[in-house]
């Protein structure tokens, strides 16, 4: 086994975005199930209080005005 020798390649470091996971042989598929998972659960909640904040004129609250009705 002297022969032989290992060479490393080199490899161009780019970075990450934000919704990119990568695998790796190290890691448990499990570990990454669950990452991509949690990060589609924010994006999720952050995309349904978008569309309600901008459905709602701009407020997140809930009706605050109270009325009364005569019979």
């Amino acid at each position: 086994m002297d022969r032989y020798q290992r060479v490393e390649k080199p490899r161009p470091e780019s970075a990450i975005n934000e919704n990119e996971i990568r695998i790796t042989t190290q890691g448990l598929i499990r570990n990454y199930i669950s990452y991509a998972t949690s990060l589609l659960q924010v994006s999720l909640s952050l995309s349904l209080s978008l569309i309600i904040k901008s459905g709602n004129d701009g407020s997140l609250g809930g009706n605050t005005q109270t009325t009364e009705y005569g019979m």
